[in-house]
């Protein structure tokens, strides 16, 4: 951790001197609710405190048209979330460009060059896949560069939180204690400010509440029968988890747990739920996950950053809407396509192919390792990305065996991969992906 923290400073230092030298910037960030997390943060210093003009990219993943980009442009570039398992590629832009790469994957390899920051925990022994996300570091580096602002420290958790990863956990809970989040203690469900009451209670599928998840009409009812208004008498709108009073909340919460009362733990319905606002939208943190992953997923990256920065149109209702019903019809895809499953000893491969687009296929694999679909440790989905290229993601329930790792092997001789423990991602030639499929089990299996 110390060495981590030198690092942040030492660099920091020099990316001031660089920002002073170089006044226009190109900058890159991943599309996922960590690599929007990460671009809002590092525009909000480049414009509030640097004051260096910018260009924003947000692209699906670090690939040979991406790194054409930047060899051709030759300014200085950021790269968020993304860079640190693509040194090798990266050399010739190193060379004529001064590069920053601020990520939490796992390194490729160890570069030192004049023209490189390089700022990753996991080059310091500090875990880049449980304990910090992209926009963290980027937080943590920018407040060595002079980011003074609780709002960034709370968006750089919505990174951490789209990676699935622990706010309570090493760096994040540093961030945590300079954010303005509140924290308290409610239902575990999801939604308390997006979904309507008898939503939430209907999709409860973190635990069961007999009769009613997965009943819309018996949700309704229990509300009626507990005295809980559906909708705003003054609005017409449908009312939230977050517009009960203390009251029905009280007698809501009561409810649900009588309601479990033949289960094991009954009372067992609670989590910590970590919320904040930007401008007048309060939100919680896997509210605001769902929202830029849903804006990422759907080629509206703009919307999302537009969203952290106070700047919002209106338009990611419909965004989180279009990007749920796309969700919703890839997992009816699978349960309709049996054949298209490949099921082995460890591992279970959806070869969805066109039949799920490749922006949507880590999500299904997240959704069906969460929900545990399949009864397998390793969730590997297959889809294309163009006419001559297949989209690899791996998600995976096994803490021992490194997936990022395992993954970037499984690829080596035919695309690009990488990540972390537990997630990585690929992207093959469409005629490798027999010998995909054989390399990772053999590798799995070994």
């Amino acid at each position: 951790m110390k060495e981590f923290k030198k690092a942040l400073t030492m660099e920091a230092k020099r990316f001031k001197k660089w920002l002073k030298s170089e006044s226009k910037w190109e900058v890159y960030s991943h599309l996922d609710a960590d690599g929007i997390s990460s671009a809002a943060i590092m525009i909000n210093y480049l414009k509030n405190y640097s004051m260096n003009q910018f260009r924003l990219r947000i692209v699906q993943q670090l690939d040979d048209e991406v790194i054409k980009e930047i060899e051709k442009s030759k300014l200085p570039t950021i790269l968020c979330d993304l860079g640190t398992g693509q040194l090798s590629r990266l050399k010739k832009a190193i060379n004529n460009n001064k590069i920053v790469i601020l990520d939490h994957h796992q390194p490729e390899k160890l570069l030192n060059h004049d023209n490189l920051i390089h700022i990753n925990p996991c080059l310091h022994g500090v875990d880049g896949s449980k304990t910090i996300s992209a926009s963290g570091v980027i937080y943590l580096f920018l407040k060595e560069a002079g980011l003074n602002n609780p709002l960034m420290a709370s968006i750089a958790l919505i990174g951490a939180k789209g990676d699935g990863q622990d706010m309570k956990a090493g760096l994040n809970y540093q961030i945590l204690k300079q954010s303005s989040i509140k924290e308290r203690k409610d239902l575990n469900v999801y939604g308390h400010n997006l979904r309507p009451v008898h939503k939430v209670l209907e999709y409860s599928n973190d635990y069961e509440i007999p009769g009613i998840t997965g009943n819309e009409t018996n949700a309704v009812m229990m509300l009626q029968e507990l005295g809980i208004k559906l909708k705003n008498e003054e609005t017409g709108e449908w009312r939230t988890l977050s517009d009960l009073t203390s009251n029905e909340k009280q007698r809501l919460i009561s409810g649900v747990i009588i309601k479990r009362k033949n289960l094991d733990n009954p009372e067992d319905v609670f989590k910590t739920v970590y919320e904040f606002n930007i401008g007048l939208i309060k939100n919680n943190l896997e509210e605001w996950s769902s929202m830029l992953n849903a804006c990422g997923r759907m080629d509206k990256p703009s919307t999302g950053i537009s969203l952290l920065m106070e700047e919002d149109d209106g338009e990611v209702s419909t965004v989180l809407s279009k990007y749920r019903r796309e969700l919703a019809g890839a997992l009816r895809w699978i349960n309709e396509n049996k054949d298209k499953i490949l099921l082995t000893n460890k591992a279970v491969y959806i070869k969805a192919h066109s039949a799920i687009p490749f922006k949507l296929i880590g999500t299904i694999c997240s959704i069906t390792a969460i929900n545990s679909l399949f009864d397998k440790e390793f969730i590997i989905g297959i889809s294309e990305k163009n006419s001559h290229e297949l989209k690899i993601s791996v998600r995976s329930r096994n803490d021992e065996l490194n997936t990022g790792l395992i993954l970037r092997q499984a690829v080596k001789e035919f695309g690009q991969g990488g990540g972390h423990l537990r997630v990585g991602g690929a992207v093959i030639k469409k005629e490798y992906e027999a010998e995909f499929i054989s390399n990772f089990e053999r590798l799995l299996n070994s």
